[in-house]
């Protein structure tokens, strides 16, 4: 506010639910990895579905926050065919996001008080990652790998197994980011959270191990 008063920024007009979307994206985006901003455009889908992109920010209280959960609760999937039901842990991050947007525009001073600092998600309410985990041992691989169509399809499994490489990571490796030269062979690993496609940023997590047991698979 004080840049604003000596004329060094332009003061930017926030009143609806839309301007503050819009706002807090331009705030955020330099330091948000594309999965972040995915979530949040996921998050935006139903804030505006629900609040109403042209409600005046002023007007939205606790009650309309309440309502705002309590709609969010019978809401259906986005793009579902037979409006299957948000599940539990998504309506939690979804309010948390709300939550943490309506904070900012506390911080900016544009309204007095948060509508949804009231609002708590429980932990439970998001799913456990650790009730999906479960131990892949070599036997469990060398019966999935047996079932592969093709050698690429192997290569992608090694990768994805020895190298801890996240689901699209080896689709997009080349050849030259393998090094199989030297009595320690290496490779490049492109990382999807931390690369930009649509800002040309490419970013390779470098001199990855090539443990023995993957090794054939990259030569095949």
């Amino acid at each position: 506010n004080a840049w604003v008063k000596l004329g060094l920024l332009k003061k930017v007009d926030v009143s609806s639910v839309g301007d503050l979307i819009e706002d807090y994206f331009e705030f955020k985006k330099d330091c948000w990895q594309q999965t972040t901003e995915d979530a949040w455009e996921r998050a935006k889908f139903y804030i505006v579905s629900l609040l109403g992109e042209s409600t005046t920010i002023k007007s939205i209280n606790a009650a309309t926050a309440d309502k705002f959960c309590s709609d969010l609760a019978n809401a259906s999937q986005r793009r579902s065919k037979h409006r299957k039901p948000l599940a539990k842990g998504t309506r939690s991050k979804i309010t948390k996001r709300v939550r943490e947007l309506f904070k900012y525009a506390t911080k900016q001073q544009y309204i007095p008080v948060n509508p949804f600092e009231h609002i708590i998600c429980k932990s439970s309410d998001e799913a456990k990652t650790e009730r999906l985990k479960f131990d892949v041992t070599p036997e469990i691989i060398d019966r999935v790998m047996a079932w592969m169509p093709d050698a690429e399809w192997r290569c992608a499994l090694a990768i994805w197994y020895w190298a801890g490489a996240r689901q699209s990571e080896p689709i997009e490796m080349k050849v030259s980011d393998i090094h199989l030269e030297g009595e320690f062979p290496t490779m490049d690993i492109y990382d999807c959270k931390e690369s930009k496609k649509e800002k040309a940023i490419e970013v390779k997590r470098m001199g990855v191990p090539v443990f023995p047991e993957m090794a054939s698979y990259l030569y095949d």
